[in-house]
This record gives C-alpha cells, sequence and structure tokens, in this order.
C-alpha cells in the first residue's frame, strides 16, 4: 500500500506533574486508546542481577543530552525514597520533559506520526508552545528505533478537556458559539481558560502553581505529619494521592492504617484557597454560559466548586484523567484535516 493511500497517524501526549497519558489509538473514528506512566524520570542505573528473580520492569531507559534517564510503567521501582517531582512551569524546556515525552512515544510503537498534539499548563502556553512543537518536529531517536513526527502542535491543557466535554454533549458547534470556563485540576496546578466563541479572554484565563491535587495531598500528609510527631517521605505522598481515589480511604503509614476521612477538611481547605484565586480573576460567572472540570483531580474539586457557582451546572468530564488528551487527539485530527484540505485546494 502506498503512503499516500495510508490512514493519517494522529497521537497526543500530555505530560502532567503526577503521570503521563498519551493515546495509543484512534484517529477520529469511535474510541481512542489512552494508557499512562508516573511522571518520574530517575537516572538509569545499571541491571543489579536482581531482575532475574523478579518480574521483569515495563520501563524503558531513554538518552536525552546524553543522560539516560529511566521512565515506564514500573518506575517507581527504580526511584530512592527521597525522589521529588519537579514542579516549575518551565519543566517543558528539560531534559527530563523530554525523556517522559520519548517514553510515551517508545510505548506508542509508531514508527511515523503525522500530527502530535502536546499540552501544556496556561502559565506556560503562550510562552514556550511555539519552540516546545518546533523542538518536537523531525526524527526521534529511541531505544532500538525512530519515530519521526511530521507536525506538532501545542495546546493550553484545558482545551484538550473541553473538547472531549463538546464531543461527549454531541454540542460541540453550540459550545463553541458560547462563552465556556474550563476548569482544570492538574497535580502541581489548578488552571483555567475562559473562552468566549473559543477566543480566550485572556485577562480571564490563569493558574494557580501549586493549587492542584498536590496542595491536597500536601495538605493531608502535613496534618498526619504533625499528628504522629514524624516526617514522611516522597513515597506516601503518592499514597495519599492514591487512596483519596478509593472507597476506603485508608492509607497505610509507619504500617499503620490512617482513614483519610478524617483529614479531609485540612484538604478542602487547600481546594478552597486555589478556588478562590480563580475567582478573583474570573468573576462570579454572570457571563459564563457552562463551566466545564476537567482533570484527574476534578471530583475532589467538584463540591466546592458548586459552592462558589450555585447557579451554574458544574460539568465533570468522564475520563477525567485522560479527558485532556482525549481533546489533544480530537484537535489533532481536525487540524490535520485542516492541512490536507489546504494542500488539496492549492494543489
Amino acid at each position: 500500500m502506498s503512503q499516500k493511500n495510508q490512514q493519517s497517524v494522529v497521537r497526543a501526549i500530555d505530560v502532567g506533574f503526577c503521570n503521563t497519558k498519551f493515546t495509543m489509538v484512534g484517529n477520529g473514528g469511535s474510541g481512542i486508546g489512552c494508557d499512562l506512566f508516573p511522571s518520574l524520570t530517575p537516572i538509569a542505573s545499571g541491571d543489579s542481577g536482581l531482575s532475574d528473580m523478579m518480574k521483569k520492569k515495563r520501563n524503558v531507559k531513554v538518552d536525552v543530552g546524553g543522560k539516560q534517564f529511566e521512565v515506564g510503567y514500573d518506575v517507581e521501582s527504580a526511584i530512592a525514597s527521597n525522589y521529588g517531582r519537579t514542579m516549575d512551569p518551565s519543566f517543558c524546556m528539560t531534559d527530563n520533559y523530554m525523556a517522559l515525552v520519548n517514553g510515551a512515544l517508545y510505548f506508542m510503537e509508531q514508527p511515523e506520526i503525522d500530527m502530535l498534539v502536546l499540552g501544556l499548563p496556561v502559565s506556560a502556553h503562550k510562552k514556550y508552545k511555539e519552540q516546545l512543537a518546533k523542538k518536537m518536529e523531525g526524527t526521534h531517536i529511541l531505544p532500538g528505533r525512530e519515530v519521526v513526527i511530521k507536525n506538532c502542535r501545542v495546546i493550553a491543557q484545558p482545551v484538550g478537556g473541553f473538547f472531549q466535554f463538546g464531543s461527549q454533549e454531541g454540542n460541540l458547534d453550540k459550545f463553541q458559539k458560547e462563552t465556556n470556563l474550563i476548569i482544570d485540576v492538574g497535580f502541581y496546578t489548578l488552571d483555567w481558560f475562559l473562552c468566549s466563541s473559543m477566543r480566550p479572554v485572556e485577562p480571564r484565563c490563569g493558574a494557580a502553581e501549586n493549587g492542584g491535587m498536590g496542595s491536597v495531598v500536601h495538605a493531608i500528609a502535613s496534618e498526619i505529619s504533625r499528628k504522629i510527631g514524624e516526617k514522611l517521605d516522597h513515597n506516601i505522598y503518592h499514597r495519599i494521592d492514591n487512596a483519596l481515589r478509593t472507597e476506603s480511604k485508608v492509607v497505610k503509614i509507619f504500617g499503620v492504617e490512617y482513614n483519610l476521612n478524617d483529614f479531609m477538611k485540612v484538604g478542602q481547605a487547600a481546594v478552597m484557597e486555589s478556588v478562590n484565586k480563580m475567582i478573583n480573576t474570573v468573576g462570579n460567572g454572570s457571563d459564563i454560559d457552562n463551566i466545564v472540570l476537567v482533570g484527574g483531580g476534578g471530583w475532589f474539586f467538584e463540591e466546592v466548586l458548586k459552592s462558589k457557582f450555585p447557579r451554574h451546572k458544574i460539568s465533570l468530564v468522564g475520563e477525567s484523567a485522560f479527558s485532556n488528551v482525549i481533546g489533544f487527539q480530537m484537535f489533532g485530527f481536525e487540524t490535520l484535516k485542516k492541512i490536507k484540505q489546504a494542500e488539496a485546494a492549492t494543489a
């Protein structure tokens, strides 16, 4: 089959401060398959020989800037207890960020991608979008293979969630003509993107750094630490984050079980602080037609947002952990279609 007749390949990657999400299948038809791995990038170490006795890790060693990083599904087994995540608005320009992107490209197993879509927090998007897109286009060398990226677009992360929401509701055309507030709860940041007829209202867009689920986890961890009189390492933060998403909400610390329901007040106080920062920028919402809540931590912020916007329906997008990257994929397919139409018109 000639390249001309092959179906175009569109893929998307959402590098979050907690997890790296990426699309595996789906080019505009029904069903977009996604996967994720932790956004951790320890320097790769040699094989200790223990792997012969244990299940093989689902990680890959990628080279960026002459350094080898280990990334993947089981990367937590390769980090020390004092390892910390990088939380910085300029993170997208670092070797660690590229290691996560290369890891996602490796697991996609695509030798050629016609359109790759990445997302950035609102606070970083305007400054870094063009530089990052240019950096991504071209050939990338991966372990045992290479991938060619023909086109790359970088959009604000909340826009991805909005695209998924509009398609999910079947009213994307209607929503694109209205005034929408998209709130994206990440691990590090709370991002908000207000647009009218799909044009951003920049003075009312913004982000609260240290305002996402990480602030909730940190507040709860600090309260537990204060209560038991012991410092907690970063692995406990991950346990708390996972436990918050379960029905039991139980986490083990020093071998003792703690019910996180006993610490919800400090978590909600952290949420309220972030949401108040957003409201100072957005206003009371009288001119907002739709409020859409996306991101993996959206469920935790929902009740506070309902109390702050009592006259609105707060729409929590399903599959919220993947909502942005699914929307990126949809955006990429539509953008590539327009590129091909323009090329055909001038041929």
